[in-house]
């Protein structure tokens, strides 16, 4: 039988970890992260990392554990997130899934994809092309030839690119075509999002990167450079590889602010549409507190759901 699990999603600075927490409190139930950059250490002013304070509020799983020269990938997400929710159910208590990596929810709660053995000429094939052309050559080419892959990728996430480039150029079809198989767990997730008029969220994400600048991206940037290469994954996300641009003189500090917002209000667009598809119970975005009375009937929702699933 499928485990339930409520699962905290949506687009970027939309209060999903403060709902989490808040529902955590409310049910006995732990965290599980679901963002793909904050399972890294050191990276926790780029990353939104919960805070020492929301960590001591309730249990979180998959926050700050590799250093960011570690390769993470969505099939290892699925086997890490899934031993978590086992864990935390022989202690009695509720899972809980937060996170805005919409991949990483999608392949726990429906399933990965049987992909094909990559050859390394192909391999070779796709690195030759990014060092020698770029991300944006490797991004254009799915642009022309999978339109619809492209659109659900960011155009500065190199894993996935490399992955969906790698996978057409060894058998000419999308990763989309190939056929899902069983998780270690099979879940049945309750989809809980915070709602935001689109300006506001917009307005949201804008503050959100002048805070992180002045909480010390920046310096932080610069800490992680003394270890690690700038080349790598985790340091080409949104916000890094600004700041690391504007550390080696190649941006100014204005067009740095304003490429991590227009890049992350890009992410937050392809967010929403995959939460589109989905069958989502929302709360109503507020600066301070949640409402009181819809927070009630989303916890009444809940037990019909954890009832339901027995």
């Amino acid at each position: 039988m499928p485990i339930p699990l409520i699962s905290v999603v949506g687009a970027t600075a939309s209060k999903k970890t403060d709902l989490a927490i808040q529902l955590a409190k409310q049910l006995n139930g732990e965290i599980i992260s679901a963002d793909s950059m904050q399972i890294y250490k050191y990276m926790d002013i780029g990353t939104a990392t919960p805070s020492a304070s929301e960590l001591e509020a309730t249990r979180f799983h998959l926050v700050s554990c590799l250093t960011p020269d570690i390769a993470y990938n969505t099939g290892q997400f699925v086997l890490d997130a899934s031993q978590a929710i086992l864990d935390i159910i022989a202690r009695g208590k509720l899972p809980i899934l937060a996170g805005g990596s919409h991949l990483y929810i999608q392949s726990l709660c429906f399933g990965l994809r049987a992909l094909p053995t990559i050859e390394q000429p192909i391999l070779d094939k796709v690195a030759k092309l990014h060092q020698g052309q770029g991300l944006e050559a490797c991004y254009a080419i799915l642009q022309e030839n999978l339109p619809d892959v492209a659109a659900n990728l960011h155009p500065n996430d190199i894993s996935r690119i490399h992955r969906a480039l790698a996978v057409f150029w060894q058998t000419g079809k999308s990763l989309a075509s190939f056929q899902t198989v069983l998780n270690p767990i099979e879940v049945k997730p309750f989809f809980i999002a915070v709602h935001w008029e689109r300006a506001q969220l917009f307005k949201r994400i804008n503050k959100r990167v002048e805070l992180m600048l002045k909480q010390g991206l920046l310096e932080e940037t610069e800490n992680l450079l003394q270890n690690y290469s700038p080349s790598l994954p985790s340091m080409n996300s949104i916000g890094y590889k600004q700041a690391v641009a504007f550390l080696n003189q190649t941006m100014d500090k204005a067009s740095m602010l304003q490429d991590i917002q227009k890049k992350s209000r890009v992410y937050a667009k392809k967010q929403l549409i995959w939460l589109r598809k989905q069958q989502v119970h929302y709360v109503t975005g507020q600066d301070k507190a949640f409402n009181e009375r819809e927070i009630k009937q989303l916890l009444q929702q809940m037990h019909t759901f954890l009832a339901s699933s027995k």
